[in-house]
């Protein structure tokens, strides 16, 4: 207004485009926000919705389980077991002549089943029931069996609480997802009618069977009541004669009764197993097991490798199908009988890293096979013959058969009694023993390993000769070809000599005979190495031995834990850590100081795994400072039982 200049420079014809373009700007980023304000508030509201239908379904369950459950048939045989020892030794006391008082008598002698002893004659004892008491098996169940012996013959059926009431039905696009969590849950016991049900054997839990169900880390037993011909108690009558139970319906007690684990279930967020028993039938060729229908009722899609949320590795694998045998018409012929189980995995995904194929394949089949003590069958899908080579050793000593390359078994329907598709994964070069078959560990798959490639030693201590005592601690020191490298690997080498170690350099590849190079893992006192797949030999390291990973910059805290750090106290070794320092990174020379890599690694771990991989992971070497690596190595050597040459 008041400089002609600027009011010239005003009228320019482009400035009302410019204006135009940053309203629209503006207007977007509005339009963004207030949906995304929405988006968060729904997504709130439905975690909420499902987070308390979580809790009722829980409370359900929980119901369902101490309605169904009965007296604990441990606690009954011991109260038998006391009972038993207590009559015979009043019996003893009887036939030695020994006259009971009365009130003792009536104190000591009802037992907990109920039963009254008598002394008559030359004492002799005679046993009778009582109808009208009730098994104390606890203290938390007495009032329950309590009101449970007055109960009449046929008692209507239990209200469920108030919090069973049916809930609405789902919408559609959740319909699918609860089904599919639903047909793994065990299967519903159908109620039985009033007129099935004696009452009296269930107040006094003659009939129980159990079921095991894995809830986590842990087994919660079920207890299901089910009117038997092999676990029905006689009932007395009136006059103490006994009465047999009514016949029931053999058909219809199997319904009540199976209450086994689904066919398919998840071991942990990596795997998913199948087992089945019974009349099995694989066709290899199209990936293919048929299985009886009253095991698996539809058809049934997984992968047989232990990493199946991994889109990369699970692109590698080929999928199977497990059906059910069509009724209507004849079930394909057996070509093959087998007298063994049948374990059906695939060795495709990430197979041919170390790290992966011990954590996807080797530990997760061992977990599996090993309860069959050799006698079990392997059916290996996307078959690598140089890789089966490879670990040859360790699979003679999970299987004494021959292993089948089932994708190229043309033509063929092999016949198993029982099959397993899919090792199960616990955890990272790791067994919980808690949860394995026969309660085995990590420890027991390095027995096997030891046996396979027939290393000598178990554990660091040197036998009890003078001249191996006296022997020098050996270092082991594992070197890269491609990122990650020592770069100043014979210093450390010089270094590690002066502080009285004997050095050897390890160098393993695809094409690395494994025997050979376990052996000379197993030799090594100390193994040191920067993080990645070679640090997997460790599993050959005598128990006692330490391990040293060398960690690169770039907060890969979380990673060397899971891999590595937490593997090595359960394989028995001692764990030590040297960090990497931006002066001792090739990085310090590829990217200024104050570059977010060097200065701010989280903002490059927000980028997601591939930029952290590619940054930190694939474009780095590293070269410790050899001042900095002596106290380390200093460290490790006051954990072995070697002598020291003065």
């Amino acid at each position: 207004m008041f400089d002609k200049n600027v009011e010239w420079e005003t009228k320019s014809k482009t400035l009302p485009y410019v204006t135009k373009v940053l309203f629209c700007l503006l207007v977007a980023c509005v339009f963004r926000l207030i949906k995304t304000l929405l988006v968060k508030v729904l997504a709130s509201s439905f975690h909420v919705g499902t987070y308390f239908d979580r809790i009722q379904e829980s409370l359900f369950n929980q119901y369902v389980i101490e309605t169904l459950s009965g007296p604990p048939l441990v606690e009954l045989q011991n109260a038998q077991y006391e009972e038993d020892r207590m009559v015979a030794e009043v019996q003893k006391l009887q036939n030695a002549g020994v006259t009971i008082p009365s009130d003792l008598q009536a104190a000591a002698l009802p037992s907990k089943s109920g039963r009254v002893i008598e002394g008559s004659g030359r004492g002799l004892m005679r046993r009778s029931m009582q109808m009208g008491k009730s098994i104390k098996l606890s203290r938390s169940m007495s009032r329950k069996e309590h009101a449970c012996s007055a109960a009449p013959p046929t008692p209507p059926l239990p209200h469920p609480p108030p919090f069973s009431a049916p809930r609405p039905a789902p919408a559609s696009w959740n319909r699918r997802r609860l089904g599919r969590r639903r047909r793994q849950e065990v299967r519903p016991v159908p109620p039985l009618r009033p007129a099935q049900v004696d009452w009296t054997l269930v107040c006094r839990g003659s009939f129980t069977r159990f079921s095991k169900r894995r809830i986590g880390n842990s087994q919660v037993s079920l207890k299901l009541m089910a009117p038997t011909q092999t676990n029905l108690k006689m009932v007395t009558d009136g006059n103490g004669e006994p009465t047999p139970p009514e016949e029931e319906d053999d058909e219809e007690n199997s319904t009540v009764v199976q209450m086994g684990k689904p066919i398919c279930y998840e071991t942990s967020k990596r795997s998913d197993t199948c087992e089945a028993e019974g009349d099995i039938r694989v066709h290899g060729s199209s990936r293919t097991v048929f299985i009886h229908p009253t095991s698996l009722k539809e058809e049934r899609k997984m992968k047989p490798y232990a990493r199946k949320n991994d889109p990369v590795a699970s692109a590698n694998v080929k999928e199977w199908s497990l059906k059910p045998l069509a009724s209507h018409q004849p079930p394909p012929e057996c070509t093959k009988n087998h007298s063994v189980p049948a374990m059906i995995l695939s060795v495709g995904g990430f197979t041919g890293n170390l790290f992966h194929d011990f954590i996807d394949v080797l530990v997760p089949l061992f977990i599996s096979s090993h309860q069959f003590h050799g006698e079990v069958q392997f059916l290996m899908s996307d078959f690598k013959s140089w890789w089966v080579d490879k670990f040859i050793s360790i699979f003679q000593q999970l299987s004494n058969y021959e292993i089948i390359d089932v994708d190229s078994d043309q033509g063929s329907v092999r016949c198993f009694p029982r099959m397993i598709m899919g090792p199960s994964f616990h955890k990272v070069l790791g067994v919980d023993s808690s949860r394995s078959p026969m309660g085995y560990s990590i420890v027991d798959f390095k027995a096997v390993l030891r046996k396979a490639y027939g290393l000598e030693r178990a554990t660091v201590t040197p036998p009890q000769d003078e001249w191996d005592i006296r022997r020098r601690p050996r270092l082991l020191i594992i070197s890269r070809k491609k990122t990650r490298k020592f770069l100043n690997e014979k210093g450390m080498v010089d270094m590690a000599m002066s502080l009285g170690f004997e050095v050897r350099i390890g160098q393993a590849d695809m094409n690395t005979d494994v025997s050979k190079f376990a052996r000379l893992v197993n030799s090594a006192d100390v193994m040191i190495g920067v993080h990645g797949a070679g640090l997997t030999n460790m599993v050959f390291l005598p128990a006692g031995a330490v391990v040293i990973q060398v960690v690169p910059m770039g907060g890969l805290d979380w990673l060397v834990k899971e891999t590595f750090e937490d593997p090595a106290e359960e394989l028995q070794l001692k764990y030590l850590e040297y960090r990497i320092q931006a002066d001792e990174s090739t990085l310090s020379e590829q990217y200024p100081r104050d570059h977010p890599v060097l200065a701010n690694p989280s903002k490059i771990r927000g980028q997601g795994w591939d930029a952290l991989k590619s940054v930190y992971l694939d474009n780095q070497d590293v070269r410790p400072h050899l001042g900095r690596l002596r106290n380390t190595l200093m460290e490790a050597l006051k954990h072995l039982p070697h002598k020291r040459i003065g």
